[in-house]
């Protein structure tokens, strides 16, 4: 079974809430930040260990750069320059988180 955690951005204050926080308080940021992203946990982890969150920005083997969506019924790199493939395979270990969407959204630019 999957490890359920979020991390909500905060828009106003340009930092992440991480899983500690948001457990604790989930309902309480809910409320006085409805309009917050939120980010869930895909289960898996990069190379390097790390945890994969929605939104972040992973670069795999061939050096290209993606953002990590949940698009039904799996968390996958969604590949926004190319046509969307269900069949697409990613395997966690072959790529590294290199960033996120909202802090580093210009390592999604001119790819």
């Amino acid at each position: 079974m999957r490890t359920l955690k979020f991390r909500i951005w905060n828009t106003k204050e340009k930092c992440f809430y991480t899983d500690d926080h948001v457990k604790a308080n989930f309902f309480n940021f809910i409320e006085r930040m409805p309009d917050e992203p939120i980010m869930q946990f895909t289960g898996l982890l990069d190379r390097h260990g790390k945890e994969i969150y929605e939104g972040d920005i992973v670069q795999d083997e061939y050096n290209r750069k993606e953002e990590v969506a949940y698009i039904t019924p799996r968390f996958i790199p969604f590949f926004k320059t190319e046509p969307y493939q269900t069949d697409t395979e990613w395997i966690p270990e072959e790529i590294e988180v290199i960033g996120n969407i909202y802090q580093d959204e210009h390592l999604l630019k001119n790819k």
